[in-house]
C-alpha cells in the first residue's frame, strides 16, 4: 500500500494543516492570521466547520518580502 502525502505540494490552495506542514507555521497562528485577513485566504463554509484554503504561493511571497525588509532595517543599524 503506498504512502499516502500529507499536502500536494504543486496545489496552490492548502488547509490550515497542510500549509503548516510546508511552511513549518504553526497551526494556531495560521488559523489566527486568517481570522484577522493578514494571510492570502478562502473560506470555504460557514460556522465551525468552515475551512480555510491558504495561497501558499502568495503567503510564501509576503513571508520572503517580509524577510527581506528586515535584513535592508537590520543593516542600517
Amino acid at each position: 500500500m503506498p504512502k499516502r502525502r500529507k499536502a500536494n505540494l504543486d496545489a496552490p490552495l492548502q488547509t490550515i494543516s497542510a500549509t503548516s506542514y510546508i511552511t513549518g507555521e504553526s497551526r494556531t497562528a495560521l488559523r489566527q492570521l486568517c481570522r484577522e485577513g493578514r494571510i492570502p485566504h478562502v473560506r470555504r463554509g460557514e460556522g465551525k466547520n468552515a475551512t480555510y484554503l491558504i495561497n501558499v504561493p502568495l503567503y510564501l511571497k509576503m513571508l520572503d518580502a517580509e524577510s527581506n525588509s528586515n535584513i535592508r532595517s537590520e543593516a542600517r543599524v
